[in-house]
């Protein structure tokens, strides 16, 4: 399926990075993080192995309170980047859905104060936009970057924008990027 991105997608992207660039113009309201729209059938399929491991990393993902549960969420994102058996890190099996779900616990844990490891929610930034990036990049054409914004609901967005806005403040490397979504 091409996902051409319409006037009103580019439109909120633009408005989103123009508030950014603003800076405390007005002070835009608080943003806050919101939990992905559910998926079903293939979108939501896990394949990595043949045991019930993929279904407990989607159970697991799908708990909306996994970001209040630090210890297991620690857990998850350490194994996270363990070797399946293809090869490839778990992570590189996971699709736009399960990115979404990360972002959303990433940054309903940041605004909940129960994540606050630098390194780690960096490696979940770090991740999300690879998969998102990697979803479009398939489709060819140049613009990457604009495919995978295109295709993100604005409450999917603002959940990188929260987790970047806490990375901004906090890593050397993110304090240069300018903008959510891109990666350094």
């Amino acid at each position: 399926m091409c996902h051409h991105m319409s006037d009103s997608d580019s439109d909120w992207a633009q408005e989103l990075l123009d508030e950014m660039d603003a800076g405390s113009v007005s002070a835009p309201a608080r943003k806050r993080a919101h939990v992905p729209k559910w998926a079903t059938g293939d979108e939501r399929k896990l394949d990595f192995c043949t045991d019930d491991t993929p279904k407990k990393v989607l159970s697991a993902l799908e708990d909306v309170d996994l970001y209040r549960k630090v210890q297991t969420f620690t857990n998850l994102m350490n194994f996270m980047f363990k070797k399946s058996n293809d090869g490839f890190q778990i992570w590189e099996h996971l699709k736009p859905y399960h990115a979404n779900l990360l972002a959303y616990h990433a940054a309903a844990g940041i605004q909940a104060g129960t994540l606050d490891d630098v390194k780690m929610l960096r490696a979940i930034y770090e991740t999300v936009i690879r998969v998102l990036e990697d979803s479009v990049r398939s489709l060819g054409g140049g613009a990457v970057y604009t495919q995978w914004v295109g295709r993100e609901t604005r409450e999917e967005f603002t959940n990188i924008s929260i987790i970047f806005e806490f990375l901004r403040e906090r890593d050397d490397v993110i304090k240069s990027m300018a903008g959510p979504g891109k990666l350094p």
